[in-house]
């Protein structure tokens, strides 16, 4: 993570400057906090899962997800391409990559002043190095981000992503999962803010059998040496989950710790 840092001349954290981000009037911290936003990012995120609900031993997840706009060309929209890559250890001890997922959002009305839509595809490839870390399959679905900014201090909306497999290994489930992350965040003043991203899960093969976790965290925007770094901490309970042989491990509790790199200064 260093090259990113940048230069640094005291290596004190210090608070971000609130300053417009984006282009579309937000400051860093509601920015950082929006999936629409064009803001060029470098996401780490840690999901520690100390205890399931479905069998014995600890689990983690550690994702690596770079954010990357880009501003409308003629009449090509404004897009936004979001790989994310895992990298897992599931609570058997097992430990290597994840399935890679790719999303790729595009913005039609750039003028709209508080509300953002996006829609495109998501890709779930099948690269996982062991067959508990991934789920075997090539997959291809609808995604869509729905943001609305128009109360002040309030970053609110939602991320919906449908991935239906196609392809990959015969002998293992067909994939066809509704994931919905609904989204509300309150911005303060010196960069604090607090947030809720639940993400809800309803698997069609399996009649809508749903997870349903709550969270609540707390982070700050702030700078080390000349690089804004968004930073917060955000533990979860799953309050509601239906199980079924062969599913993934559920985890009672996760704890997540996430930080991000902020570019506001490229051009994308």
């Amino acid at each position: 993570m260093g090259r990113g840092l940048g230069q640094q001349s005291s290596g004190a954290a210090q608070p971000a400057n609130s300053t417009n981000a984006s282009g579309g009037g937000e400051d860093l911290s509601s920015a950082s906090n929006n999936p629409s936003s064009p803001l060029r990012q470098l996401q780490f995120q840690e999901w520690y899962n100390p205890a399931y609900l479905d069998r014995q031993g600890q689990g983690n997840l550690f994702l690596i997800r770079p954010v990357l706009p880009t501003e409308p060309h003629g009449w090509f929209p404004a897009t936004i391409f979001r790989p994310t890559i895992p990298v897992v250890s599931s609570p058997d001890g097992r430990s290597g990559l994840g399935d890679l997922n790719l999303v790729e959002a595009l913005f039609p009305f750039p003028k709209a002043q508080h509300f953002r839509m996006g829609v495109g595809p998501t890709f779930t490839l099948p690269t996982a190095t062991s067959s508990v870390l991934g789920q075997g399959k090539w997959q291809l679905g609808p995604a869509s981000i729905i943001i609305y900014t128009g109360v002040p201090h309030l970053v609110i909306g939602a991320l919906i992503l449908n991935p239906i497999s196609f392809a990959g290994e015969s002998h293992r489930s067909d994939v066809n999962a509704l994931t919905v992350q609904p989204l509300l965040v309150e911005t303060f003043k010196k960069g604090y803010f607090i947030r809720t991203d639940g993400i809800l899960a309803f698997d069609w093969e399996r009649s809508g059998a749903g997870t349903i976790p709550v969270n609540l965290g707390v982070g700050k925007v702030l700078k080390i040496g000349s690089r804004p770094i968004n930073a917060y901490v955000q533990p979860e309970w799953n309050v509601h989950y239906q199980t079924y042989p062969g599913a993934a491990p559920t985890p009672r509790f996760t704890l997540r710790l996430s930080v991000t790199l902020l570019y506001p200064e490229q051009k994308h």
